[in-house]
């Protein structure tokens, strides 16, 4: 098998278009440190739409800050 003939390179492909949408969504809407929460709920839907029924978003501060 060719290096370009790889099937990881065509699942990749497949999702490019929504990789680039994502990643210029998330620079456009940057977020402070431990204040992630609408890249959080990103994230999250994401999974959802994956399957993965259990995502949910994690506290919003860490647990060990003041």
């Amino acid at each position: 098998m060719k290096r370009h003939d790889h099937p990881c390179r065509a699942a990749s492909a497949a999702y490019h278009a929504e990789l680039t949408s994502v990643r210029r969504d998330l620079h456009a809407h940057p977020e402070l440190a431990f204040e992630e929460s609408r890249t959080s709920a990103l994230v999250v839907e994401s999974l959802k739409k994956l399957g993965h029924r259990d995502a949910h978003a994690a506290s919003p501060r860490p647990a060990w800050s003041a």
